[in-house]
C-alpha cells in the first residue's frame, strides 16, 4: 500500500472513531435529560412548598388557638355540671369564646 492508501485508511478510521463517540455522547445526553427534567420539577416544587409554608403555619396557629377556646369553654361547662357553682368561670368562657368567633 502506498502512503496516501494509509493516510486514507487512517483518516478514515479516525473519522469511524469520532463519529462513533459523539453518537455515544448524544446518547448520553439524550438519557440525561428526563432526569434533568425531573430535577428541575421537583426543584420548583420544593421551591413552592417552602414559600407556602409560613401561610399554613399562620393557619395552624389560628386554629390551634380556636380549639384552645373551645376546650376552655368545654372545660367550664363540665365544671359548672359537676358543681353547679362556676358561674364566673362559665362568664369568662363566653367572653372569651365571643371575642374569638366575632371580634377577631
Amino acid at each position: 500500500m502506498e502512503w496516501w492508501e494509509t493516510t486514507v485508511v487512517i483518516a478514515a478510521g479516525a473519522l469511524t472513531l469520532f463519529n462513533v463517540v459523539d453518537k455515544i455522547v448524544t446518547a448520553v445526553k439524550a438519557a440525561q435529560n428526563p432526569v434533568d427534567d425531573l430535577k428541575k420539577r421537583v426543584e420548583d416544587l420544593e421551591r413552592k412548598i417552602e414559600d407556602s409554608y409560613p401561610r399554613y403555619d399562620k393557619k395552624i396557629a389560628q386554629i390551634e388557638d380556636g380549639n384552645r377556646v373551645v376546650q376552655k369553654a368545654i372545660y367550664e361547662l363540665l365544671k359548672h355540671s359537676i358543681d353547679g357553682n362556676n358561674i364566673d368561670g362559665l362568664k369568662n368562657a363566653e367572653k372569651d369564646l365571643y371575642e374569638y368567633l366575632f371580634d377577631k
